[in-house]
């Protein structure tokens, strides 16, 4: 399966997963091709996480968005289904009370951020 992501708000991927059976190879539900897409990303070490794998959960995070947006799900619940995900697989956000200097961002941490800001994008790039 190839898959190809932009990351402009140039013209996105094709949404047609018809027939792919999904990121995890067992499910076409876009909140299971998600789990699995960071869990795979999770289970890399930190200081490796690969453009594909990112690529990968982002895909599965524009398909989840593209499916709750065509069903009506505002973007604020939309956002709260994409976060109550990430935070299944323990990635949490960072304080915004901590000083960078003192507390180095984590990988899981920038994970966290791509993911919810790349879930935004989608929602209104398609709008």
């Amino acid at each position: 399966m190839t898959i190809s992501v932009t990351e402009s708000r140039g013209t996105p991927p094709s949404d047609d997963r018809s027939g792919d059976p999904g990121i995890s190879g067992t499910s076409s539900d876009p909140r299971s091709q998600l789990r699995a897409a960071i869990a795979a990303i999770i289970a890399e070490p930190e200081e490796a996480v690969s453009k594909r794998s990112m690529d990968a959960v982002k895909l599965a995070a524009r398909t989840l968005v593209n499916e709750l947006r065509r069903a009506h799900q505002p973007p604020e619940k939309t956002l709260i289904q994409i976060k109550q995900i990430l935070a299944e697989a323990g990635l949490q956000p960072a304080f915004p009370a901590m000083r960078e200097s003192e507390y180095p961002e984590l990988p899981r941490t920038s994970i966290y951020r791509a993911i919810i800001e790349s879930s935004i994008r989608y929602y209104y790039d398609a709008v």
